[in-house]
C-alpha cells in the first residue's frame, strides 16, 4: 500500500460514520444518501492522490459532498406548502424560539424519525447548513468556507432552517400519537 493511500485511510477513517450520516439526511433517504457518501469518498480519494485538496481534511471533505449533492439535485422541485408559508412569516406559533439540531429530539418530543422527514423537506442550502452547524459542529466560518458564501448567510439560513424545522415538527406531532418514553 503507497504512502498517500495510507495517509487518505488515516484521515478519512474516522469520518466514514459522520459523512454517511449527514449524506442520508441531506439527500433524504438512505439509498441516495449511501450512494452520495460513496462518491464523496472515492472523488476525495481521487482529488487527494492527485495533490488537488485545499484546507483542513475535514471541512474539504464535507464541502465535496455538498458539491456532489448540487451537481446530482434535481432542478425545479417545489418546495411544501408549509416551507413557502414559513417563509412568508406565517408561523402560527408566534414563537421565536431558536432550536439547536439535536434538542430537536429533546425539547419537541420529535424522535429522529420525524426529524429526518422534516429534514427532507428543506431547501438543500438550508438543510446543508443545518446540518454541517448543528448535527456536525462546524464553525460558522468553517461552513461559510464550504458553502462558499458570506458567514451572515449562513448565520441567516441557520435561523431559518431550525425556524422552519420547528414548525415541521409541530405540523408532523400534530398527526402522530405522542411518543412513549
Amino acid at each position: 500500500m503507497n504512502e498517500v493511500r495510507q495517509t487518505f485511510e488515516r484521515l478519512a477513517g474516522g469520518l466514514q460514520k459522520p459523512v454517511y450520516n449527514t449524506a442520508v439526511r441531506l439527500a433524504g433517504n438512505t439509498e441516495d444518501g449511501l450512494e452520495l457518501a460513496r462518491e464523496t469518498f472515492v472523488r476525495a480519494y481521487s482529488l487527494y492522490r492527485a495533490g488537488r485538496r485545499a484546507g483542513a481534511f475535514r471541512p474539504w471533505l464535507y464541502q465535496l459532498m455538498i458539491d456532489l449533492y448540487h451537481e446530482q439535485q434535481i432542478l425545479g422541485a417545489e418546495a411544501p406548502a408549509w416551507i413557502e408559508g414559513a417563509a412568508a412569516g406565517q408561523d402560527s406559533s408566534g414563537s421565536s424560539s431558536d432550536l439547536r439540531g439535536l434538542n430537536l429530539l429533546q425539547s419537541h418530543s420529535a424522535d429522529e424519525r420525524t426529524v429526518d422527514e422534516a429534514l427532507a423537506v428543506l431547501p438543500v442550502d438550508l438543510r446543508a447548513t443545518f446540518l454541517l452547524c448543528d448535527m456536525e459542529g462546524f464553525s460558522y466560518a468553517q461552513i461559510a468556507r464550504i458553502l462558499r458564501c458570506p458567514v451572515p448567510s449562513v448565520a441567516e439560513r441557520v435561523w431559518d432552517a431550525r425556524r422552519l424545522l420547528r414548525l415541521a415538527i409541530r405540523k408532523q406531532s400534530t398527526r402522530r400519537p405522542p411518543i412513549e418514553r
